[in-house]
């Protein structure tokens, strides 16, 4: 449907999509021919994305690197005021992170979801007192 409506759209006849489908979150990656850009698919989007969104908003970018954050070390519970333990939740390591972490708090600027613990195998990460690590990812600009 796409390489349809871009054959018949003005300056558009050259591109072409090779391959579409969804990631783990259900978002829709639009793959070209590898000697052209996505940059250059993102001028004709307004041509062919409402017949994919049918009236839902939607957001088009280009792909880019990210690049991954990993901390070590991390304290992954909190003791509450009435002495019951709890596991920190993502806004809470965060804030933490970008408070007592140098690094993570010059980078944070550019962070796009909050950090989430790595799995501790065979183990339940809210009664491990220290994680493996934490990571998120950061914006590539």
């Amino acid at each position: 449907m796409v390489n349809n409506i871009l054959s018949k759209t003005q300056n558009a006849q050259h591109l072409r999509v090779v391959a579409a489908m969804y990631d783990f979150h259900n978002n829709l990656i639009i793959s070209t021919c590898s000697d052209q850009h996505a940059s250059d698919l993102l001028k004709y989007t307004n041509h062919f994305i409402p017949q994919i969104d049918r009236g839902y908003e939607t957001l088009v970018r280009e792909d880019k690197k990210w690049f991954k954050i990993q901390v070590d070390g991390i304290c992954t519970s909190k003791t509450l005021i009435d002495g019951s333990n709890d596991i920190h939740n993502s806004t809470d390591l965060h804030e933490e992170l970008s408070v007592c972490n140098p690094s993570y708090s010059r980078a944070a600027k550019s962070v796009v979801a909050k950090p989430t613990y790595d799995e501790v195998k065979g183990r339940d990460t809210r009664h491990v007192q220290n994680c493996n690590s934490a990571h998120t990812k950061t914006d590539p600009q």
